[in-house]
């Protein structure tokens, strides 16, 4: 067995992902703008951009995948459209309560758990 450990790996689960359905996670690649956005967190989508959440009544549009920075300029980022989530791994830019944001998260299929 520590033959197949050397030839695969590792890897270091975040536990962003609740739930049993994780094949039925559908992402989707677009443009982040204006700031740097973190994995798990909650973003809206506005003039055709990904962009942070600014206020507790913007719409969640989906998840963010991995980190990017688009502070400076805009760069793609990967955005989970809906799915089951660790709701202690999920956040929000600008102070915004993630519990502000659950039923907008889950009106697009996004559960926070």
């Amino acid at each position: 067995m520590s033959n197949l450990n050397s030839v695969l790996g590792s890897v270091d689960y975040d536990q962003l992902f609740a739930g049993p359905n994780r094949s039925d996670v559908r992402s989707l690649t677009v443009t982040a703008t204006g700031s740097a956005l973190k994995r798990g967190e909650l973003v809206t989508f506005a003039d055709g951009k990904a962009k942070a959440i600014a206020q507790n009544t913007d719409a969640v549009f989906g998840v963010v995948a991995y980190d990017v920075d688009a502070s400076e300029a805009d760069v793609p980022v990967t955005v989970y459209l809906n799915g089951d989530f660790n709701k202690a791994k999920i956040t929000a830019a600008n102070s915004v309560a993630v519990d502000d944001l659950f039923l907008s998260a889950r009106n697009v299929g996004i559960i926070l758990r």
